[in-house]
């Protein structure tokens, strides 16, 4: 049976949420959540020690709670830069470069090491990678004038791809560090969303993509986006080719095919996860307006995500995304109210959740890694490759 809300059986049932899964054929729910993870903050020698605090407290929450102690944590590991010049010691991406990142002092290693290994000893959450790459890469969206303009000159933005790998690298070496796992094969999402130059105010790489899985990314967990103008034209999970252009997974050179049952294609593409539903349809995060406003109508809500959700085979994939280390949940002198703890989320899954009950389906919680291998399985694919239907084609590209 599907789990309830943490505060008890809802007081109310919905049949129109249930006969939209009767009426769909829905016969399974598999949900996966992907948090944008982000624990440290501010000066990290000062606030790693309250920052490993935080990420407890998220541990516990997450555990007490039947909808969230499965969540595919994306963690941004603390990698630090400067300025070349601007600190005693660090490392380039290439000699001459601009940029430095910073070796962490030997305690802060110790505490977010601890911190990490001691989440996944509490809670049976997934990791994988996020990179944000907007403050040491070329971006028309700068606040540091002076930072931007050296970015641009010879020498700083013709190496932002390299600069990149350089601290992809140095990311999953801290994060294997503190975690303990080898991630020979990982997922990604993308800071600021702007994945493989789709949107200049972030991102300029063009291969970016190509970038990733050369160094063991399998597949895209991004979309869909708070950037929309990013999102893919393919309405659900498909693997592209990696191409060297502004928002390449768009073009018709990435020759995008279907994921569901694709084993084929996984051998030497890129899966990209997309669905009918947009970005406001995932969202968790109830620091924001529009969320509040979804929130309370529970069932219009969870009405939404049945009805756009991709679905194959019997199986409903529905996908939510958060910012749950954000330091817009913490309130001084209050206790941090993670996103799935916020009674708004706990109400709608309930009854999104009750209503699979009702109906007959089963409700599965997943991990990223978990919907890749089970995407491809070898096995019979839905027909029609859908695209999204905004202005252009599958040739065109965002810039």
């Amino acid at each position: 049976m599907a789990p309830t809300t943490t505060g008890g059986r809802l007081t109310r049932r919905s049949p129109k949420l249930a006969e939209t899964i009767d009426r769909r054929g829905i016969k399974r729910i598999a949900y996966f959540h992907c948090d944008h993870f982000e624990p440290w903050r501010g000066p990290i020698s000062q606030t790693v020690d309250e920052s490993g605090e935080e990420i407890m407290r998220f541990a516990e929450a997450s555990a007490a709670n039947a909808f969230s102690n499965r969540l595919t944590l994306f963690y941004k590991a603390h990698i630090g830069f400067a300025r070349t010049g601007r600190a005693p010691r660090g490392i380039s991406a290439l000699p001459g470069d601009p940029i430095i990142f910073l070796a962490r002092p030997p305690n802060v290693e110790n505490s977010c090491r601890n911190a990490m290994s001691g989440l996944l000893g509490r809670v049976g959450h997934e990791i994988q990678i996020h990179v944000h790459h907007e403050n040491y890469t070329y971006n028309t969206a700068h606040t540091d004038s002076d930072l931007a303009e050296t970015l641009n000159l010879p020498g700083g933005r013709d190496r932002d791809a390299a600069r990149f790998e350089f601290a992809l690298r140095l990311a999953l070496q801290t994060t294997r560090r503190e975690t303990g796992l080898p991630l020979k094969h990982w997922f990604f999402v993308h800071g600021q969303w702007g994945l493989n130059a789709s949107d200049p105010s972030v991102c300029h790489i063009t291969n970016e993509i190509e970038i990733l899985q050369r160094n063991g990314a399998l597949g895209d967990f991004t979309f869909p986006a708070g950037r929309p103008n990013v999102d893919p034209f393919a309405e659900e999970p498909h693997f592209v080719k990696p191409v060297d252009a502004p928002a390449g997974y768009r073009t018709v050179q990435a020759e995008a095919e279907s994921a569901f049952g694709n084993a084929a294609a996984s051998e030497t593409k890129f899966f990209i996860w997309a669905s009918p539903i947009r970005h406001r349809g995932v969202s968790l995060d109830y620091y924001s307006d529009h969320v509040i406003q979804d929130l309370s109508d529970p069932e219009g809500f969870a009405s939404r995500i049945l009805e756009n959700s991709f679905l194959a085979d019997g199986t409903l994939y529905f996908k939510t995304h958060a910012h749950s280390m954000h330091p817009n949940y913490r309130r001084a002198g209050e206790t941090t109210v993670f996103p799935h703890q916020h009674p708004g989320v706990g109400r709608m899954l309930g009854l999104l959740f009750d209503a699979a009950s009702d109906a007959g389906a089963a409700v599965d919680f997943v991990t990223a890694s978990e919907i890749y291998r089970e995407f491809t399985i070898p096995r019979p694919r839905p027909g029609g490759f859908k695209l999204n239907p905004q202005p252009g084609n599958a040739s065109a590209n965002m810039n």
